[in-house]
């Protein structure tokens, strides 16, 4: 995100600069998309953001050392997509204390739901529980973030 901000920002004032020069229409019309285009797309994404709902599935019962499977599905209700998702998932066995944070990208297309299969293995048997910490949704020019509150806890639960 900051990369994305330090280029913006230069982006801007070669612009300026270009205005400086020409002094046309041409600049002015430049500067302004370049200024305002990104702001108007901030403003799509925190429209976007709070109509994301979050879903975590994950079979009840798995074999110690075998891969079990869970799905995490992600429910656009916004007309604007949300290309760039960030899905923060902690897997913590309840008998071990073992904690592992994962992060999935994926993006939710508008008005429609959109999936992603996550695979956990646990060394140990016990109870493991899935949680998603964090959604986070970014601008489609990566100059702004929004954390999307999940007003609950979203886990699911397994047996191995």
């Amino acid at each position: 995100m900051r990369k994305s901000r330090v280029l913006w920002v230069l982006w801007l004032a070669f612009a300026f600069l270009f205005l400086a020069v020409t002094e046309s229409a041409a600049g002015y019309l430049l500067l302004a998309v370049s200024a305002v285009l990104p702001l108007l797309a901030a403003l799509a994404a925190r429209r976007t953001a709070g109509r994301l709902r979050a879903e975590l599935t994950l079979s009840p019962y798995g074999e110690k050392g075998a891969v079990t499977a869970g799905r995490l599905s992600v429910e656009n209700k916004s007309l604007f997509p949300a290309d760039r998702l960030l899905c923060q998932v902690c897997c913590e066995n309840l008998l071990t204390g073992e904690v592992e944070n994962t992060t999935l990208r994926m993006a939710a297309p508008g008005k429609m739901r959109a999936a992603t299969e996550i695979e956990i293995k646990s060394r140990h048997s016990g109870r493991v529980r899935l949680t998603l910490r964090q959604l986070t949704l970014f601008d489609p020019f990566g100059l702004f973030r929004f954390r999307i509150r999940l007003g609950r806890e979203i886990s699911a639960l397994t047996m191995f």
